[in-house]
């Protein structure tokens, strides 16, 4: 996740998931992330201390299971990773 931010980059738009969603995304085929929702903060508190560390602004944007799934369904996607950094990018405020 960190490689998708180049030096001239300020800021970052990290999707954000809820613990109370965790056993929804991975029911609608999300496959690529932990089983447990612990283990994904762990490790996205992580990415979000490196990338401010270095000066990138992080916005944390909050990925809804109920609007990942139609915004692939739109947009002819499944709810990969690749897929819903590309949602978080579109829900996020800009600059």
């Amino acid at each position: 996740m960190i490689n998708t931010v180049t030096p001239d980059q300020k800021r970052y738009c990290l999707p954000w998931y809820r613990a109370e969603d965790w056993s929804s995304l991975h029911a609608m085929g999300v496959s690529d992330l932990p089983n447990a929702y612990a283990d994904w903060r762990i490790s996205a508190e992580q990415i979000e201390g490196e990338l401010t560390r270095v000066g990138v602004r992080v916005e944390r944007v909050v990925v809804e299971p109920g609007a990942l799934a139609a915004w692939c369904r739109r947009h002819g996607l499944v709810p990969s990773g690749t897929a819903r950094q590309q949602f978080a990018n579109e829900g996020s405020s800009p600059p």
